[in-house]
């Protein structure tokens, strides 16, 4: 197995150790998705809307793919 993990660039020989990249989210995509999180969340406690369930699931694995963690809660 090759280690990609060391290379930078498709055509390119130069190694590179301790390679990080940082991507930063649009704020309006965070805030969209932080708006509609809570308003499923305010649904399913009030009741309503047991459908949604499926559609909060999507939303806080989006959430936690564009902030780059692995949990929606705060520690």
């Amino acid at each position: 197995m090759r280690d990609v993990g060391m290379r930078c660039g498709c055509d390119s020989n130069v190694e590179r150790e301790d390679l990080a990249v940082l991507v930063v989210p649009d704020p309006k995509v965070v805030r969209r998705l932080l708006t509609r999180y809570a308003s499923l969340q305010i649904a399913l406690a009030e009741g309503e809307g047991r459908e949604g369930t499926r559609e909060l699931e999507d939303v806080s694995y989006t959430l936690c793919v564009t902030m780059g963690t692995r949990n929606i809660r705060v520690p």
